[in-house]
């Protein structure tokens, strides 16, 4: 057994996981630990460790993980739950699961957002979410002017606008508008067409 597994070892065997210097103890012997690399664990995330439990040989704890806070795509962090065998100086990561730590963002309705460009369309209205062409026969929907369609999470955003999407082009195929060019823009369809 490595020095500082057996500093950690007599550590806990003598204080449990309540000493001051516990933490310390664990990060000196983390790299010593066959398996404490994966899902790129280091020992400077230590720190975070909570719940540890000392039932020997094993130590305990759980971990909150914040790549998908950091990666700009989640409201929750991944808890890792691991294992350390003392005994035979491994460490691995038991099960994960998940805790919100952002509030989500607010439900969208993709129909109800529909049925409104819909509504203003079928007005003519001049809205910040038109843009209509000279004559009136072409209206490019600007989603960066529709609040839900442009601020949020990028995993969120994506749902969005794939509901949105398919939630607008049948809405405005039913009044007699189809998509054409690029983006959002839709065109009045022709008699006859």
């Amino acid at each position: 057994m490595r020095e500082t597994i057996g500093a950690l070892r007599g550590s806990l065997e003598q204080n449990g996981v309540g000493s001051e210097e516990f933490t310390s103890l664990l990060v000196d012997a983390w790299p010593d630990l066959m398996g404490s690399s994966d899902s790129s664990m280091t020992p400077a995330k230590l720190h975070r460790v909570e719940k540890p439990a000392w039932e020997p040989p094993l130590l305990r704890f759980q971990i909150e993980r914040h790549g998908a806070i950091v990666g700009g795509g989640s409201t929750r962090a991944e808890i890792q739950f691991w294992e350390v065998n003392l005994d035979n100086g491994t460490a691995e990561i038991c099960h994960t699961s998940w805790r919100q730590v952002r509030p989500m963002s607010p439900r969208f309705n993709a129909q109800q957002a529909a049925d409104e460009i819909v509504g203003l369309v079928l007005q003519r209205a001049e809205d910040d979410r038109l843009a209509w062409s000279e004559g009136g026969q072409a209206v490019r929907v600007v989603i960066a002017n529709i609040g839900p369609l442009s601020v949020g999470y990028t995993q969120t955003l994506q749902g969005r606008h794939s509901r949105f999407c398919q939630a607008l082009d049948a809405a405005m195929t039913a009044i007699g508008w189809r998509r054409g060019g690029s983006g959002y823009l839709f065109r009045m369809v022709e008699s006859g067409e």
